[in-house]
């Protein structure tokens, strides 16, 4: 399965709307990342970035399930500058590519403006056997529930009321 380290557990929270997710990914932490400042974007927030487009893209194909998937192809990345600070991924359907998606990073400090563009991002579903290491918690109306994200995960009917929150455990190491 999936093990992720603390450079790579930067996803938050990821609400999905009928047009649109917008996914909160946290900076990679000093402790664990001390050359963040020599990337132009970091492994760990371009993995978020894939995560939210992964987590929306199920639920805007209608799924009533959010399955674990791979990026398989990508159009096209830019990278306009280094995010600072908060940072937040805009996730939606490709208008260009069909069966895929585009997903915007912002940070605070830019009034908006886009850090990175992935475009045309097409992801593939991994095996059912396939598993991961972290704990999903859903919250809904203030009512939270665990599941293993080995299995999968409903989504709820109002999807803009929907809230996706990773919560990690440690794992043994090997």
């Amino acid at each position: 399965g999936l093990v992720y380290g603390p450079s790579h557990r930067l996803l938050r929270e990821l609400r999905c709307a009928a047009d649109f997710g917008l996914a909160r990914i946290d900076a990679p932490p000093t402790s664990t990342s001390t050359n963040a400042a020599a990337y132009a974007l970091h492994p760990g927030i371009a993995d978020a970035a894939l995560q939210a487009a992964v987590a929306y893209k199920s639920a805007a194909e209608g799924h009533d399930r959010v399955h674990a998937a791979i990026p398989f192809a990508l159009a096209s990345l830019s990278i306009h500058r280094a995010p600072i600070g908060a940072i937040y991924a805009r996730v939606r359907l490709s208008r260009d590519i069909a069966d895929a998606v585009d997903v915007d990073l912002i940070d605070e400090h830019g009034g908006g403006r886009v850090c990175a563009a992935f475009r045309g991002l097409s992801v593939r579903p991994t095996a059912v056997t396939d598993t991961v290491s972290a704990t999903i918690a859903i919250a809904a109306d203030s009512t939270a529930a665990k599941t293993s994200a080995a299995e999968t995960i409903a989504i709820p009917a109002s999807l803009s009321e929907t809230l996706y929150a990773p919560e990690w455990r440690a794992q043994p190491t090997m």
